[in-house]
């Protein structure tokens, strides 16, 4: 049986639906920055979430939200979402995460004599899938896909090959 559910966390909205409103009324999500933000020195222009409105959604509807990066926020509040529709066991053995991303978060910290720190864990994205997975109480190890533009249809087709193995009965694409 085949259940669909879907969700866009963006800079234009934390729906579908408010993405999609966003779009037909011809509204850019793209903003211009001034020098200085993220420590950056010129200005730019960026689609960025509001981290303000990710973080008190965040906090209104899960209780245990320490120790999460927005990005596994995002993904979380959008996975949640979207299973309002799908209504699948997110927990089961039988269902797959398949983590989709077109940018990698990995930054190598160095303090002033340029000596490499320790990497804290949460910058690589196979840490970021396996807090998604364990928030839902998934046992199975999560499946990552990062590259470039073809990011999103790269993990569909991940997703396919892991229900079509048999193992899954159901795949979560994010």
């Amino acid at each position: 049986m085949i259940k669909i559910g879907d969700n866009i966390i963006s800079s234009l909205g934390f729906t579908t639906d408010e993405n999609f409103r966003a779009v037909e009324s011809g509204i850019s999500g793209v903003k211009h920055y001034e020098a200085g933000n993220f420590d950056l020195p010129e200005a730019f222009m960026a689609s960025l979430i509001d981290k303000e409105k990710l973080n008190e959604l965040f906090s209104s509807s899960f209780e245990n939200n320490t120790d999460l990066t927005e990005l596994e926020k995002a993904v979380i509040l959008s996975v949640y979402s979207a299973n309002k529709e799908a209504k699948i066991d997110l927990s089961s053995p039988k269902t797959i995460f398949v983590i989709s991303t077109t940018k990698g978060n990995v930054d190598l910290l160095s303090d002033e004599k340029n000596i490499a720190q320790p990497i804290n864990p949460q910058v690589f994205l196979w840490h970021s899938a396996k807090a998604i997975a364990a928030f839902f109480r998934n046992p199975n190890t999560p499946v990552v896909v990062s590259n470039a533009c073809i990011s999103g249809a790269s993990a569909q087709i991940a997703a396919m090959r892991s229900l079509q193995s048999g193992k899954y009965d159901y795949a979560v694409v994010v």
